[in-house]
């Protein structure tokens, strides 16, 4: 895979490392995960009235879960989404993931945001 070198010190990543990250962000859905996230935060502050470690866990867990249930979602739906001009582009109708890849993401978002 050919890189492209800036300099010495700057590598950057090539187009299938760029394209496999916004399949990932399509999938969980990152920018309304994270608006979910934000969210969650927001309350969390407002109880403890105070910055913590344990804000940064909360921010983390429920990105994580909310990620893994958008992907979720895009697994239990991805005939419907086929058959629809809206979503038919979406990474499992499209064909750019497998349902099996998009399963075990979602479980290992999932399961990662339970544990923490």
């Amino acid at each position: 895979m050919p890189r492209k070198l800036i300099s010495s010190a700057v590598v950057l990543p090539d187009n299938r490392a760029l394209d496999w990250l916004n399949i990932i962000r399509q999938l969980g859905r990152a920018e309304l995960s994270a608006m979910v996230a934000l969210s969650a935060l927001t309350g969390y502050l407002f109880s403890k009235q105070h910055w913590t470690l344990e804000a940064l866990l909360v921010l983390l867990a429920v990105m994580l879960l909310a990620t893994g249930c958008s992907a979720l979602n895009q697994w239990q739906e991805q005939e419907l989404d086929a058959r629809m001009k809206r979503t038919q582009h979406r990474p499992l109708p499209s064909g750019a993931l497998s349902p099996k890849s998009a399963l075990s993401f979602a479980l290992v978002c999932i399961v990662s945001g339970l544990l923490l």
